[in-house]
């Protein structure tokens, strides 16, 4: 019979021990943290908003007036197009187009082009 009891006896130390000390001793810390925690909280909450340290920005006005002209004017006549004369050029024989009176390169291989103001 003292067997049996040593062995429950042993069993209670092994199991039932070691977890009522964590569940009890945790418990204990976790409360702790919290309160410490929530001391935190509020004290960074109340620095925040104390009336020494925390200063409002400053905001300015602004005024803003709209101007709006209205100013008639006649549409710009349409610029004329100056008349275009199909050239050929001498270096590699190519054709393009050049405003009569003005001169131009050649877009394949660079010669100067001129059309005669006739």
């Amino acid at each position: 019979m003292s067997a049996g009891i040593f062995f429950i006896l042993i069993l209670f130390i092994m199991f039932y021990l070691p977890s009522f000390g964590l569940f009890y001793f945790g418990h204990r810390i976790r409360k702790k943290l919290k309160r410490k925690n929530e001391a935190e909280a509020a004290a960074y909450a109340a620095a925040q908003y104390n009336p020494v340290y925390h200063v409002p920005p400053v905001q300015q006005r602004v005024e803003t007036k709209t101007v709006i002209n209205v100013v008639e004017s006649k549409p710009a006549p349409a610029p004329k197009k100056a008349a275009s004369v199909s050239v050929e050029c001498k270096g590699c024989g190519a054709r393009s187009a050049v405003v009569k009176g003005e001169s131009a390169s050649c877009d394949y291989c660079g010669s100067p082009l001129a059309a005669s103001a006739q």
